[in-house]
């Protein structure tokens, strides 16, 4: 279900499914642009400035929870951000954000830094338009945009690798809701 879920949302995510055109030439139809703009420092180093810097891969949501990927281009750097207590098209302050930052730097072994301290505002969550899927029924889409601190740093799953800092960040994805799944009789 999930494979079909994440197949769909590629799909609706690239012009290039089925469809023409580049991102400059995308029809006022298409999904929002994604961007993640942080400063990322310790071990592993990297500043996104939310032009361009980043691949988004939103995960579907159909009770609570946002949940989205952001990979650079290279590959090297991705991070997961999971706030797990947000309601479709709600909006608020203080909400809870799980945080993986994964580094593949192919020179060195996979190093991943998990932290539950940061915190984060949606300021916008504002309803596009509902889409028909032929395996997940309908899908609402929204543009979500979230603004979050991490005020401590977050830990390394090695402790001798040592913590990265990343003191704000802020995101804005397409994000679709899906209907809850209701058992057959």
């Amino acid at each position: 279900m999930q494979q079909a879920i994440g197949a769909s949302w590629l799909c609706l995510t690239l012009t290039a499914c089925g469809g023409e055109g580049t991102a400059e030439s995308a029809s006022p139809d298409a999904p929002p642009a994604c961007n993640f703009q942080a400063e990322i420092a310790g071990p592993t180093s990297v500043t996104l400035t939310g032009n361009n810097d980043v691949l988004c891969y939103p995960a579907p949501s159909y009770l609570k929870g946002l949940r989205a990927w952001f990979v650079t281009p290279d590959v090297q750097v991705s991070i997961d951000v999971h706030l797990q207590d947000v309601l479709e098209g709600e909006t608020g302050a203080n909400y809870r954000v799980g945080l993986t930052i994964n580094d593949q730097n192919h020179d060195l072994p996979d190093r991943h830094w998990f932290g539950m301290d940061c915190v984060a505002s949606v300021t916008q969550h504002e309803y596009l338009r509902t889409l028909t899927d032929k395996v997940n029924g309908d899908l609402r889409e929204y543009r979500v945009s979230i603004e979050g601190t991490c005020p401590q740093p977050i830990p390394s799953s090695i402790p001798e690798v040592g913590p990265v800092t990343m003191d704000a960040f802020s995101f804005t994805v397409p994000y679709l809701w899906e209907q809850p799944i209701t058992p057959s009789m």
